[in-house]
């Protein structure tokens, strides 16, 4: 779905900056003073939503087109740091969301990123109910995200460091909430990589 001189020409990287605020930092670090126990330590971050980028998610998620997803899953697969993680999970998705498109785009990613790394995958969340965060404000997106997500397969949490994988970030609520129900389940740490931003 998107050819070599495409993806080289059209995707632009997204600066290495801190998730929460943007301050320049290294490796996507979560700068120390957005850094608190229940944020993921880093936010790597693939592209700028826009372009060639917006419209590759796009038919992933809207036109139910996985091949995107497999080139999505390249790119991130490439610039993910080569840390030690313990299992890659994913951000689901709603259910109305899987059902009309017939997948969850972020697991298809997770899973094809893991293939890739030789890691297991698991999935590690589970989500609440069915608010979509498109179109919301900053401030609905953080109360949606706060009680959106449930830790399942606890005991391959306890104790693992989890790279959490999403295809699109906006604010970085949902991350947020996601990241605190891991650790509070035990997880040690938590990376995030998605694809766009």
């Amino acid at each position: 779905m998107l050819c070599e001189q495409c993806t080289q020409g059209e995707l632009q990287r997204y600066v290495s900056s801190c998730f929460r605020c943007g301050k320049l930092t290294k490796d996507f670090a979560t700068c120390p003073a957005c850094k608190k126990r229940e944020r993921p330590k880093h936010v790597t971050v693939g592209v700028q939503y826009r372009g060639a980028a917006k419209e590759l998610v796009s038919a992933s998620k809207y036109d139910s087109r996985r091949g995107g997803l497999y080139r999505i899953a390249e790119i991130l697969s490439n610039i993910i740091p080569e840390t030690e993680f313990s299992t890659i999970t994913h951000l689901p998705t709603t259910s109305d969301r899987i059902r009309s498109r017939g997948f969850d785009q972020s697991q298809v990613l997770a899973k094809e990123i893991a293939a890739a790394r030789k890691l297991p995958y698991a999935p590690l969340l589970h989500r609440l109910h069915g608010d979509h965060q498109v179109g919301g404000t900053r401030s609905q997106r953080l109360e949606r995200a706060s009680s959106a997500y449930r830790a399942i397969n606890v005991s391959s949490v306890q104790g693992a460091h989890v790279l959490l994988i999403d295809d699109v970030m906006t604010t970085g609520a949902s991350i947020t909430s996601a990241t605190k129900v891991l650790i509070d389940a035990g997880a040690k740490s938590v990376d995030v990589a998605v694809f766009a931003r």
